[in-house]
């Protein structure tokens, strides 16, 4: 008997159309993750004699989805990319300036608008109305100058050169120092006492104690008697992620004398970080180790923070539990030796920072922690020659201009340690770990803040 032999015909190929196709029904639907991967798909399939318009479409298309999640840097690179291969859309530059404002980069989403109007204000092409671009322009103009007038803090850096650049090697926050350098006579950083006076307490106010960088050595931690409202670690529990050093710490963090224990992780803690420990744990292990049961564990007793928030009820004195405090926590800092919790500096790291809730009338961030330091305060290299500033720009211009949390709390370089404050928020370094002889040679760092009144029953 012979066999017949059917050739397969190979899959048809989707095409870039058919992929922008489902990604409208998936934004009208409001799939955001899903439209966004269906405009990638078409992107990806785009051929070398489709427009550059009909690219530039695909791109804010894609942009859009990524604002509706609040992926401004990534929305904004988008919308600038979709500028490049069409300079007459108004809505690209629209869009990119507010992904900026949410950014609270007024000044640079100004500079973005300007270009706009400039570029489609003469252009008879589809799309190139300017009506929107300078409303825009007015309203922010306005909040800059209600800012100004209202005193409100001056970041005095501009993170970018050009407003359209989509070069990251152009990107003004890549190098701390100079940034610093450039703008510290705007900035106000003046040092805190590391205890409170007593004066300065108030009845509603509560207390939080903040460390970092233990390092392993955490039972070495000496806590205020009696304990406290919250306990804040930053993060570097362990030196490299062991098991065992996790384990007792669970066992440890569970019978701190405080009514609220909050927890990030640190670029050390890297069996902590699945995807990172994954391709990376023969650096740090002659055996892969698994720590699901002692993460389990520590999210039983602690409130662990992974880009999360986490709201905090308290007691007031007359016993009524009717105020929280919100925190937030991530684990990120800029690139370091190619361990966990990893961004490089810039766009890679800003959309780590954008994540963390904007300030908002009565709501936002209480206590932001993060591992690493933003630039300028607690972030000094005091081995280098000369001493350099190594904290990340980016996260402090979110802070300053878009967060305002009360208290700061970071760790990561441990020559940092001590508080600052800029006149709006403390900012703490709590790495309690001595850079030279590697014991816990420094005290937990103590704040007080007032909690806010709960805003729902």
């Amino acid at each position: 008997m012979c066999e017949v032999l059917v050739a397969c015909k190979p899959p048809k190929r989707a095409t870039p159309q058919e992929k922008e196709n489902q990604g409208d029904n998936f934004f009208v639907e409001k799939q955001w993750k899903c439209a966004e991967d269906a405009f990638s798909a078409a992107l990806q399939l785009l051929q070398s004699d489709d427009t550059d318009e009909y690219k530039a479409s695909l791109l804010l298309k894609r942009a859009q989805t990524l604002f509706a999640q609040d992926r401004w840097e990534f929305a904004k690179k988008d919308a600038l990319l979709a500028v490049k291969n069409n300079k007459y859309c108004a809505a690209s530059y629209q869009l990119a300036a507010e992904a900026l404002i949410a950014q609270a980069r007024h000044q640079t989403a100004l500079l973005v608008l300007d270009c706009g109007i400039a570029a489609c204000g003469g252009s008879s092409s589809v799309g190139a109305d300017t009506a929107g671009l300078t409303e825009l322009k007015t309203n922010t103009s306005n909040t800059l100058q209600a800012s100004a007038a209202g005193g409100k803090h001056s970041f005095g850096y501009p993170l970018v050169v050009d407003p359209l650049c989509t070069d990251e090697s152009q990107d003004a926050a890549l190098d701390p120092h100079a940034a610093w350098s450039a703008m510290a006579h705007q900035q106000t950083v003046n040092t805190l006492p590391l205890v409170v006076p007593v004066d300065e307490i108030t009845e509603n106010s509560i207390t939080v104690c903040c460390i970092s960088d233990t390092h392993r050595k955490h039972r070495d931690v000496k806590f205020p008697e009696g304990g406290g409202d919250i306990l804040i670690h930053a993060g570097d529990i362990t030196t490299k992620g062991e098991r065992e050093v996790l384990a007792d710490f669970v066992k440890w963090i569970e019978e701190a004398p405080f009514k609220h224990k909050v927890v990030i992780g640190g670029n050390h803690d890297v069996s902590m970080n699945e995807e990172y420990y994954s391709s990376h744990w023969q650096r740090y292990h002659h055996k892969r180790i698994n720590v699901d049961k002692e993460m389990e564990q520590l999210k039983k007793v602690c409130h662990y923070l992974l880009d999360t928030k986490v709201e905090l009820p308290l007691t007031t004195p007359d016993g009524k539990e009717d105020t929280v405090v919100v925190v937030y926590g991530s684990p990120w800092q800029p690139w370091y030796k190619d361990m966990c919790w990893n961004a490089k500096r810039g766009y890679p790291i800003r959309d780590k920072w954008d994540r963390i809730p904007s300030s908002t009338a009565g709501n936002g961030v209480d206590i932001l922690v993060t591992h690493g330091p933003p630039c300028g305060h607690g972030d000094l290299l005091t081995d280098e020659d000369p001493p350099q500033h190594a904290g990340c720009v980016d996260l402090l211009h979110a802070v300053q201009q878009r967060v305002k949390p009360q208290l700061h709390v970071f760790g990561h370089l441990h020559e940092g340690y001590g508080k600052t404050t800029d006149g709006q928020t403390v900012y703490v370094n709590a790495a309690l770990m001595d850079e030279e002889t590697r014991e816990l040679g420094k005290a937990p760092v103590l704040c007080h803040i007032t909690p806010r009144r709960r805003t729902t029953p």
